[in-house]
């Protein structure tokens, strides 16, 4: 399962590593049953009882070399599985023995997708991520650009311990076996993830280089959850098409929008004086 981890030398800071594993069919999965049985009866609000785990997170010691499966990754899979409201909606969950607790949440924005979808005549992703402890949304956008076909996607990550904000491009390579997306922030690589895609079962390291950043615990949670939604984006993207050409063409939109997807929209300052 694991390859060969790169040797470093004792002179750099060692690099962090994780193991994305996607399902390609959650339901048949043998391990399924088991994990769905501790996350519905764990004390946690935030895996309910319309999803289903949908893959596994491994760390690796930096010290040691050795991983630890110790991520669970969930999906809503009424809303994923719903023609009139497919939305992606992923979580993880840390396991620590018979511990279980949510890590954070990944959300398809189905609203700006349209609309920016119609301005730049392709289909273009959007998600946000929530965090526990986090008092910031990330949005995580998909951005066109005219002469590059491959994805490119941005964000910005504050780091509270250093008060310093990170502006993140992750761009899919032109060439690669799998999907392939480099790290970079201010024009430097500082990370791969580095992908092997059949179907919806998507396969993934991701490392990161860049001391802080793979020190910091909630932006290695924050990559991890955009691999795990790397597998879906084909059919997120064919979702969208079909969205906007029913509104080009003046038909009945078949497009519920979900009132959890509204909550994230609210302004929040719209009680303000």
């Amino acid at each position: 399962m694991f390859g060969t981890s790169r040797s470093r030398d004792a002179n750099h800071h060692p690099e962090a590593v994780r193991y994305v594993d996607m399902w390609a069919f959650p339901k048949m999965h043998p391990t399924n049953i088991d994990l769905l049985q501790r996350l519905k009866s764990a004390d946690d609000r935030q895996f309910g009882t319309n999803m289903d785990v949908c893959g596994v997170v491994s760390d690796r010691d930096p010290a040691t070399g050795d991983w630890e499966k110790n991520h669970l990754v969930g999906i809503r899979s009424d809303v994923w599985n719903s023609p009139e409201q497919r939305r992606l909606v992923l979580k993880t969950f840390k396991t620590t023995g018979e511990r279980i607790r949510w890590i954070g949440t990944l959300e398809e924005i189905t609203t700006r997708e349209v609309h920016n979808s119609i301005g730049s005549r392709r289909a273009v992703l959007t998600f946000a991520a929530i965090l526990p402890g986090c008092e910031f949304l990330i949005n995580v956008q998909q951005n066109h650009r005219t002469f590059r076909i491959p994805a490119i996607f941005t964000f910005c990550f504050y780091d509270e311990a250093e008060d310093r904000v990170w502006y993140i491009d992750l761009k899919r390579k032109w060439v690669s076996i799998g999907a392939d997306f480099v790290i970079e922030s201010g024009g430097r690589r500082i990370g791969l993830i580095d992908g092997k895609l059949i179907g919806f079962g998507y396969n993934a390291y991701i490392r990161v280089s860049e001391p802080t950043l793979a020190a910091n615990g909630r932006f290695m949670d924050l990559l991890t959850l955009f691999a795990t939604s790397v597998g879906y984006h084909r059919a997120i993207r064919r979702s969208i098409k079909r969205r906007v050409r029913a509104i080009r063409s003046g038909k009945p939109i078949e497009h519920v929008v979900e009132d959890e997807e509204f909550w994230l929209l609210k302004n929040p300052r719209r009680r303000a004086a």
